[in-house]
């Protein structure tokens, strides 16, 4: 791989991160910052920051959330009906799979709040 390559390839995975943890442009973001180029603006400034902040408004903060919730409502659901049916719900495989990965993913959202901006 060339040099020229290397730099391209770089260029092309900072430009998909970006994509990830900067605003993107539409409905909810024009809404909350007023005009399209207000966006723009808002995304030149992320980019001028630090690489590792995550925006707010950033595709990736608004899937992670969605999942968050979705996992939350399956602990919501599920816990209790694992306590009050089994007497040793964690060495039921499924249970205990189902919460150590909950539990682990609880862990990483601590982390990924922490570089996130307000």
């Amino acid at each position: 791989m060339t040099r020229g390559a290397e730099c391209d390839l770089l260029g092309r995975v900072n430009d998909l991160a970006a994509y990830f943890i900067h605003p993107g442009v539409n409905k909810f973001t024009v809404r909350t910052f007023g005009t399209e180029k207000a966006v723009r603006r808002e995304q030149k400034r992320c980019r001028d920051q630090s690489f590792l902040v995550i925006h707010p408004y950033s595709c990736f903060k608004i899937t992670w959330d969605v999942l968050m919730l979705l996992i939350l409502t399956l602990n919501i659901i599920l816990l209790p009906i694992a306590i009050a049916f089994f007497d040793e719900y964690s060495e039921v495989p499924v249970w205990a799979f189902l919460s150590a990965s909950t539990n682990t993913v609880f862990f990483l959202d601590l982390f990924l709040n922490f570089r996130t901006a307000f």
